[in-house]
């Protein structure tokens, strides 16, 4: 597996590019770190920060029109009493998530902009590049 590098940036070839640090992100970068421990990975988000819709939205009683027992992952059950969560909640959850399995050095952030393929993508869309990130998680 390969971490970001120091100062924020993703290495020049990873073998698995995953875009969007939200709950399917953060879902792919578990499974790639615990199921294929020899696949290099990076997580890009185009936002400061992870969480995708639950940091992007904060408006007050956003919540999730899906309960969290099915909606959380398998490998962190949603271990509250209550299966609807607002925002803030899911929010927090996806952040346990990242920090109690190390994955914060595999993500970076603000890459909207400085996202660039390292080298163009052959014909049949199969390309071992990467993209430059310039900014780590910060939250």
């Amino acid at each position: 597996m390969t971490a970001v590098e120091p100062g924020g940036s993703v290495p020049a070839e990873v073998d698995v590019l995953i875009v969007g640090a939200g709950i399917s992100g953060i879902g792919t970068a578990y499974h790639l770190k615990m199921k294929r421990p020899g696949t290099s990975f990076a997580i890009v988000e185009a936002r400061d920060a992870l969480g995708g819709t639950w940091d992007l939205f904060r408006y007050p009683g956003v919540r999730s029109d899906s309960d969290l027992h099915t909606l959380g992952y398998e490998f962190k059950p949603w271990r509250k009493k209550h299966a609807y969560a607002g925002g803030g909640e899911i929010l927090g959850y996806l952040h346990e998530t990242v920090d109690e399995h190390g994955l914060r050095p595999y993500c970076t952030s603000g890459t909207a902009s400085s996202a660039r393929p390292s080298r163009p993508i052959p014909a049949g869309g199969r390309s071992r590049s990467c993209a430059r990130a310039t900014t780590p998680c910060l939250r």
